[in-house]
C-alpha cells in the first residue's frame, strides 16, 4: 500500500468474519508492505474490506495491490 496523497491516512482491514485483521497509519507518500508466508498465517476465506480515513476527511489518493504467491 502506497500513499500517495499529501497527508497522513488510517487504515484498517476487516476480515471475511467481520473481525478487525489490522491497521495503521501511513504518511504522505510512504508505503507499507506486508508478506504473509504460507503455512505461518492463517486468513479466513472470504472477501475482506478495507477502508482508508484521511486526517482532514478530504479524499486520500493511494495504490493498493494484493499478490498471491504458492
Amino acid at each position: 500500500m502506497k500513499n500517495k496523497g499529501t497527508q497522513q491516512f488510517s487504515w484498517k482491514m476487516i476480515d471475511s468474519d467481520g473481525k478487525l485483521w489490522a491497521q495503521g497509519t501511513l504518511a504522505a507518500e510512504k508505503a507499507h508492505t506486508a508478506i504473509l508466508e504460507k503455512g505461518s498465517y492463517t486468513m479466513p476465506e472470504g472477501m475482506y474490506s478495507m477502508s482508508i480515513i484521511t486526517i482532514d476527511g478530504a479524499e486520500g489518493m493511494f495504490d493498493f495491490v494484493v499478490k498471491l504467491v504458492e
